[in-house]
């Protein structure tokens, strides 16, 4: 169990991961093999995958996001402010690659924490609680 994703599933009994599918993610693979049914693959549909998480932290789970950076904010704005940041729940969103449109839209969602980095910084956010967002560039 070599990567950060499945240490923190070890650790953080609570932790689901959701998907997109879209962008290649070794960690969420192995994530997989060990946490099966923790692991859920929403494909393109970013909307519905932020407002699943939203009811996956008001039951007690800490969700933890997976796909592009270019989309993830931009496509899905709307339940990210008002399904997220608003109620602050507990969610961590990791956006994969380049996101540039995702750099501004940040700036506005409250109490949402913002980081640049890679895996181990998500472990940094997983002892914080409240709405977090980490570009990790491809």
């Amino acid at each position: 169990m070599n990567s950060t994703l499945l240490k923190l599933g070890k650790h953080f009994k609570n932790i689901v991961v959701l998907d997109t599918g879209s962008v290649r993610n070794s960690d969420c693979e192995e994530f997989i093999k060990f946490f099966g049914d923790r692991y859920f693959n929403f494909g393109l549909a970013e909307s519905n995958m932020i407002s699943a998480a939203a009811g996956f932290a008001i039951a007690g789970k800490t969700p933890v996001i997976f796909g592009s950076a270019r989309f993830l904010l931009s496509t899905a704005f709307d339940q990210v402010y008002n399904d997220i940041c608003i109620p602050n729940l507990n969610v961590k969103i990791v956006g994969l690659g380049d996101g540039e449109v995702d750099k501004e839209l940040v700036k506005i969602l409250p109490n949402l924490k913002v980081e640049d980095g890679d895996f181990a910084t998500l472990e940094k956010m997983m002892g914080e609680y409240g709405p977090a967002y980490l570009r990790v560039a491809a």
